[in-house]
């Protein structure tokens, strides 16, 4: 049953790998997400694994692997359940189907959760009888507003930033370098998110009042911005994903898209994100006037 912001559900089974949480429902079990390992093995080999060989705990608090494993799903899916836990001032275990990685382990010691104290073991099976699994998209707002006051101090060297892809060969931006030229002449701080630690994005961030950078997920680091910051996201015609629009509007920024355009020569593979593309120059020049 959905109660408020939490799914109550009883006989919960919690497993590691493959990854899914189960529960009992009525005479049979469901699955709280078939998009996970669990479900795929079941679907395959025709099994449930509705037998719990493991640990029974009569009350916990779960946390399902939602998204793959990289930095916008730890942001806008796995924190925002963790940030419930304490919102609600539950004092309950944590069982986790999934293994936090160092930037979740950071961001969970600054709203309080001691990550030690989750029980993770990807050899183990475990069974709440009591289950409680938070609803994420209910506590995303709430959680990008705590994350945007992790940092105080402000910093006028980096009111306005832009955030690199170079160091990426996913979607290369073909003129980046000549784009990165100009933003520094008027001012932009040109960052490369991958090669700072998640204590020196959320500094950094936490300054901005403009933010420019390609669709990726360095741009996920607006959560750490003051609410109204500009966002202008460059963003190819031919992966038009609206992520980081609704992300924006969350954060309660302002957002702007910029389409850029993807060349013919795309680069070997065939694959649907890997190619070249371009951004109009003159556009960007128009655009920073305004910023």
């Amino acid at each position: 049953n959905k109660e408020n912001v939490f799914y109550s559900v009883q006989d919960a089974k919690v497993c590691c790998g493959p990854t899914n949480i189960i529960f009992r429902d009525g005479d049979s079990y469901s699955y709280f997400q078939n998009i996970t390992d669990m479900y795929h093995y079941s679907r395959i080999t025709g099994k449930i694994a509705d037998k719990v060989r493991g640990n029974v705990i009569e009350k916990a608090f779960l946390l399902p692997r939602i998204g793959q494993n990289n930095y916008y799903h730890s942001i806008v899916d796995r924190m925002p359940a963790l940030w419930a836990y304490n919102l609600m001032g539950l004092n309950c275990q944590i069982i986790s189907s999934y293994k936090l990685n160092a930037i979740e382990k950071t961001l969970a010691s600054r709203i309080g959760i001691i990550c030690e104290q989750i029980i993770y073991d990807e050899n183990a099976e475990y069974l709440s009888k009591i289950g409680i699994v938070p609803e994420t998209s209910s506590f995303r707002i709430s959680y990008y507003e705590a994350c945007s006051k992790l940092y105080n101090e402000s910093d006028p060297d980096y009111e306005k930033i832009y955030i690199s892809r170079t160091q990426s060969d996913s979607r290369p931006l073909i003129n980046e370098s000549i784009l990165e030229e100009i933003l520094e002449n008027n001012g932009y701080k040109i960052l490369h998110m991958e090669l700072l630690s998640i204590e020196e994005q959320i500094k950094a961030v936490s300054s901005c009042k403009v933010i420019i950078a390609p669709h990726g997920a360095g741009l996920t680091n607006m959560v750490f911005a003051k609410r109204g910051c500009r966002i202008v996201e460059l963003i190819p015609n031919k992966y038009m994903v609206p992520l980081f629009r609704q992300l924006a509007i969350d954060c309660g920024h302002y957002y702007s898209p910029l389409i850029g355009y993807v060349k013919e020569d795309v680069k070997p593979g065939g694959e649907e994100k890997n190619f070249l593309w371009e951004i109009s120059i003159d556009k960007i020049k128009n655009i920073i006037k305004y910023l």
